[in-house]
């Protein structure tokens, strides 16, 4: 169906869409590409993937569309531009395709973590995303991240730059000596933030033999 369709639906210039983890959110690196190409006042037509539909979610000047659904794959074949910190263009295991679109992939970190075909628990319809994918721009923070991403995504290793992660951006507005001096913390003294996401293997395996018990 995926194919028929790409073959009568033409691509529009001004259609947008984006996309944070897997339509769960509506923020990251996608949020501030949206947040800038907003300010330009342009013509843009922006749609947004979400894996469940909010009335109540503002996302000003933009569309909510409902991730896996029809419109799901309507809207990215219409669209001129894919903007993604994960994948958008894998629908019920198949791959919409890219065609001339340009596919923006922001990811949504460094990858200290398993990824791609070494992850032990992944499914066949994912390892063949992470095998096959191919982005015209996929951001890395640094050339160690794009040593580990070449490997990942092997179709789209020549298009990974190391322009860091748009997110990161916001960091700039910071004022370290005001921030320092609401928390109470003195001049001088070293900060460390520890905040650990990793899970890796262990999670999914742990996760596994619970199923199966």
């Amino acid at each position: 169906m995926v194919i028929t369709l790409n073959q009568f639906i033409k691509i529009d210039k001004s259609y947008v869409v984006f996309n944070s983890f897997y339509g769960k959110r509506i923020d990251d690196s996608p949020r501030i590409i949206y947040e800038k190409l907003k300010e330009k006042k342009n013509n843009l037509k922006c749609y947004w993937v979400v894996s469940r539909r909010d009335k109540n979610l503002e996302i000003p000047y933009a569309y909510q569309v409902k991730k896996d659904s029809l419109k799901h794959i309507f809207i990215l074949l219409k669209s001129n531009i894919w903007i993604s910190n994960s994948n958008i263009d894998l629908i019920h295991g198949v791959m919409v395709p890219k065609g001339n679109r340009i596919y923006i992939n922001t990811w949504h970190g460094i990858p200290f973590k398993v990824l791609g075909e070494l992850e032990k628990f992944i499914s066949k319809d994912d390892r063949n995303w992470f095998k096959n994918v191919k982005f015209d721009y996929f951001c890395a923070c640094s050339e160690y991240d794009r040593s580990i991403f070449k490997k990942v995504f092997p179709s789209t290793s020549g298009n990974i730059v190391t322009w860091g992660l748009p997110r990161d951006e916001i960091k700039k507005e910071f004022n370290k000596e005001a921030l320092r001096k609401k928390i109470g913390i003195p001049d001088g003294r070293r900060v460390v933030l520890y905040a650990p996401t990793f899970r890796d293997a262990v999670f999914y395996e742990r996760k596994s033999k619970i199923k199966r018990a």
